[in-house]
């Protein structure tokens, strides 16, 4: 079982001006489903950005305080732990954590943080840019960027080679690449359309193995380096596809694993397994609702977090467990009513026989349909409703339905959620009537 989660809860009393956080250490129960949805009941409520926050500060399963205070006014922004403390973001300033909660930078807005440990430096992102800290006993500004004016939404650290990139995604599709030669700045780029990013929207860059990629409102584009000292480093391409699935949605999120590369894209959550050709999994996913997922938190190799974005919705996926998706079961009609001059039901769901035994009348339920119960309607009894269901009880609002009325005419009819079927002023002749049902793993 997981021990000891810390969850980060908004108190409804405003009264201060401002949300205050109290936390709270939850043990988990160990799941049988490979997908746990852990919510207020729980105690675990907190925005979906704030979802790294809530999993970094574990401190071996033990509560380390009552109250985390307040730090600001909207989302906080976690950052990886340094040393011995956990870095916090908000509007409000910088904070540290190290068991106790401290504010570190004031008066500085704070959207994305991200440690380089080759440069021994914090950078610091928002609606001033971008800022670099070391610290020296405390933390302290060695550098400000000003050649980005833009507002930066995201930032990370590629250290993926001898030098040190320091990317950045901005509210206006411009990605901003901070190039670090032996310690020093070599050069501030900004990629905008004229390296085939969109002209429009927003960019928020990820680092998955040794690539950069940049999410977009429009799709996902790769990084392509361009060893060339007249050039900017890098040049963009679209990605169409990944192993067949097509990449062409609002991309919200990438996060990467050793095994697993997991996207989020407008609504439609799944990964592309390393260790099979990176095929698609989306069938675990599928019935679930976090709504727009905006934090992925990897705990380990096999447990990963998953947060929305209304604050209480978030998933703890385990993929070592082992469920079974592919199983038969029946698509039942459960009432067949008949419209005529007067309405009545011709059928209520289940086939009999009956015998005559003297005094006694004893009926046995069948499987399939005897001759006794085919019924014989007169013209005027020319419109049906057949009502139906399906006992799968997995996301049973998303079951879909297609139906058809064999006869003079075998239309198919579309999926659908509705569970009953209406045929009026039918022809004379002979009728049968199939449904079939679709579960949300399809």
């Amino acid at each position: 079982p997981f021990e000891g989660f810390l969850a980060i809860e908004a108190d409804a009393d405003r009264s201060q001006g401002s949300p205050f956080f109290r936390r709270k250490v939850h043990g988990l129960p160990e799941a049988a489903e490979p997908l746990q949805q852990v919510g207020e009941a729980s105690g675990v409520c907190a925005a979906g950005e704030n979802l790294a926050l809530d999993l970094a500060v574990l401190v071996d399963g033990a509560a380390v305080g009552d109250y985390l205070g307040h730090i600001g006014r909207e989302k906080a922004c976690p950052g990886d732990p340094v040393g011995d403390e956990l870095l916090i973001g908000s509007d409000e300033g910088l904070y540290s954590y190290d068991g106790n909660l401290k504010l570190v930078i004031e008066r500085i807005n704070c959207q994305s943080i991200a440690y380089s440990q080759k440069l021994n430096k914090l950078f610091v992102a928002g609606v001033h840019g971008i800022k670099a800290y070391v610290k020296n006993g405390t933390w302290v500004l060695s550098d400000n960027f000003l050649e980005v004016k833009d507002i930066i939404t995201k930032i990370v650290v590629d250290e993926s080679d001898e030098k040190v990139y320091v990317w950045a995604g901005t509210k206006n599709v411009n990605v901003y690449v901070l190039s670090f030669q032996n310690g020093s700045i070599e050069r501030v780029a900004k990629y905008d359309n004229n390296f085939f990013l969109p002209e429009k929207g927003w960019a928020e860059p990820f680092i998955s193995g040794d690539s950069v990629l940049v999410c977009t409102q429009f799709g996902l584009y790769a990084s392509e380096f361009v060893d060339d000292p007249e050039f900017p480093d890098f040049y963009f391409n679209k990605v169409e596809s990944i192993s067949g699935k097509k990449i062409n949605k609002r991309i919200n999120k990438i996060s990467d694993t050793k095994e697993r590369l997991y996207i989020y894209m407008d609504g439609d959550l799944g990964f592309f397994d390393k260790r099979n050709n990176l095929k698609y999994v989306s069938k675990t996913f599928l019935n679930v609702d976090v709504g727009r997922v905006n934090a992925i938190y990897h705990e380990n190799d096999s447990v990963s977090w998953i947060g929305g974005n209304d604050g209480i919705r978030i998933i703890r996926y385990n993929e070592k467990i082992v469920k079974k998706y592919n199983f038969k079961y029946p698509t039942l009609i459960s009432r067949v009513v008949v419209k005529g001059d007067t309405d009545y039901t011709l059928f209520n769901g289940i086939f009999y026989t009956f015998e005559i035994n003297g005094e006694d009348t004893v009926f046995s339920i069948v499987d399939a349909q005897p001759e006794i119960m085919k019924p014989v309607l007169s013209y005027n009894e020319n419109s049906l409703t057949f009502y139906f269901s399906a006992p799968f009880y997995e996301g049973n609002g998303k079951m879909l339905y297609q139906y058809k009325l064999e006869g003079p005419t075998e239309d198919l009819s579309d999926w659908s959620y509705d569970r009953k079927a209406p045929f009026i002023n039918l022809f004379e002749g002979d009728y049968t009537f199939t449904v079939k049902a679709k579960n949300v793993y399809g």
